[in-house]
C-alpha cells in the first residue's frame, strides 16, 4: 500500500511539473501556470519591502534583480520536481531503498539494473527542461526589446502623461492625419503584443525598462493622445483612434488582474496628469489646428470616460512595480475639482 502510495506521489510531481512547463513554454497569451504567477509574486513580495528602505538608485538595482531571480527560481522549482518525481518512482519500484546514500548511488549512476533506467530517465528530463527553459528565457528577451523599442522612440518626444498633447500637436501641426493613423495603429498593435505577452509571462512585468521612460508611462501617453483627439474632435479622429482605446483598456486591465489587483472604476483620473489643467490642453490642441467640435465640459467628460477605463490600471499596476507614475491621492482631487470649475 505505501509503494502504491509513493508512485502516486511520483507520478503525480512529474504530471504537475511537465504539464507547468508545457503550459509556461507553450501556451502564449493565455492563462499562465501557478508556477509562473506565485514565483514572481512571492518574490517581488520579499524585495518590495527591502527595496522601500532604499535610496532610489539602489532600490531600482534590487528591483530589476526581482524578475530574473523569480525565473530561475520557478526553473528550480521544475527541476527539483521533476527528479523528485524519478527517485519516487525508483523507490516504490524497489529498484532502490529510501536511504540517502542509495539515492545519491542513483543519481551519481552508480548502480545497475532498473535503478540505472530510472537515472537516465530523470537525465533526460532535466536536459529537457534546460532546453525549454531556454527557449522560454529568448521569448521573454524577444517579448522585452519588442517593448523597449517603442518606449525608446517615443522617449525622444515624451518623458511624462500630460505631453501627449504635444504628441498630437506635432502631427496635427503638420497635416499629417494618416501618419498619426498610422502611429495609432502602431501603438495599437504594440499593446496587443503586450498583452499577450505580459499576461502569458507574468514575469516580464517585472522586468525594469530600460530607459527614464516607463513602459507604462509610455502605454497611458499614446492612449491620452488618442483619448484627447476621440474626445475633442470625433468626426475628424483617425479611424485607429477607437481601435487604440479598446486594445489599451483591455491590456492594462488583463495585466492588472493577472497581478492580482483589484482596480475600482474611478469617475475621473488624473494619474499623471495632476499639474495639467484640461483648459490649457483644449487651447494647446486648438493652438495646434485641431478641429474641436465639442465644448470644454463635453470634451472633459467624454475624456474622462476613456481615460478611467485604462489610466488607473496602469497607476496600480506602478504602485506595484514601484515605478514612477502617480497612483493617485490629493492631488488628482484638487485638480478634478478646478478643471470642474474651468466647465463651468
Amino acid at each position: 500500500m505505501v509503494g502504491v502510495l509513493v508512485a502516486v506521489l511520483g507520478g503525480a510531481l512529474l504530471w504537475v511539473s511537465w504539464l507547468s512547463v508545457l503550459r509556461a513554454v507553450f501556451t502564449q497569451g493565455q492563462v499562465p501556470p501557478r508556477a509562473a504567477r506565485w514565483t514572481v509574486r512571492l518574490t517581488a513580495a520579499v524585495l518590495t519591502p527591502v527595496g522601500s528602505r532604499l535610496a532610489p538608485a539602489r532600490r531600482e538595482r534590487l528591483l530589476a534583480l526581482c524578475a530574473p531571480l523569480a525565473l530561475f527560481i520557478m526553473f528550480g522549482c521544475w527541476f527539483v520536481s521533476s527528479t523528485a518525481g524519478f527517485v519516487l518512482l525508483a523507490v516504490a519500484s524497489g529498484a532502490i531503498r529510501p536511504a540517502p546514500a542509495e539515492l545519491a548511488d542513483l543519481l551519481a549512476f552508480e548502480l545497475d539494473g532498473p535503478a540505472n533506467l530510472f537515472a537516465v530517465a530523470a537525465t533526460v528530463s532535466g536536459a529537457l527542461l534546460v532546453g525549454l527553459f531556454a527557449v522560454y528565457l529568448l521569448r521573454i528577451a524577444a517579448a522585452y526589446s519588442r517593448r523597449e523599442a517603442l518606449v525608446a522612440r517615443l522617449s525622444a518626444h515624451a518623458a511624462v502623461p500630460s505631453d501627449a498633447e504635444r504628441v498630437i500637436a506635432t502631427f496635427v501641426r503638420s497635416d499629417s492625419r494618416d501618419q498619426l493613423d498610422s502611429w495609432y495603429g502602431e501603438w495599437a498593435a504594440w499593446l496587443a503584443d503586450l498583452r499577450c505577452t505580459h499576461v502569458g509571462q507574468p514575469s516580464l512585468a517585472y522586468f525594469r525598462s530600460a530607459g527614464p521612460l516607463c513602459w507604462l508611462e509610455a502605454a497611458v501617453i499614446a492612449l491620452d493622445a488618442a483619448a484627447l483627439v476621440e474626445a475633442t474632435a470625433p468626426d475628424w479622429a483617425p479611424p485607429n483612434t477607437q481601435v487604440l482605446l479598446e486594445t489599451g483598456a483591455r491590456c492594462l486591465q488583463r495585466i492588472a488582474a493577472g497581478m492580482g489587483l483589484v482596480v475600482p472604476r474611478s469617475v475621473v483620473s488624473l494619474h499623471g496628469r495632476e499639474q495639467c489643467g484640461f483648459a490649457d490642453t483644449i487651447e494647446m490642441t486648438l493652438f495646434a489646428g485641431l478641429p474641436v467640435a465639442r465644448t470644454q465640459g463635453l470634451a472633459w467628460e467624454a475624456f474622462q470616460q476613456e481615460r478611467t477605463r485604462y489610466a488607473p490600471y496602469a497607476a496600480a499596476v506602478a504602485a506595484r512595480l514601484q515605478c514612477e507614475l502617480d497612483a493617485g491621492g490629493t492631488a488628482p482631487v484638487l485638480t478634478a475639482e478646478r478643471n470642474e470649475g474651468w466647465e463651468r
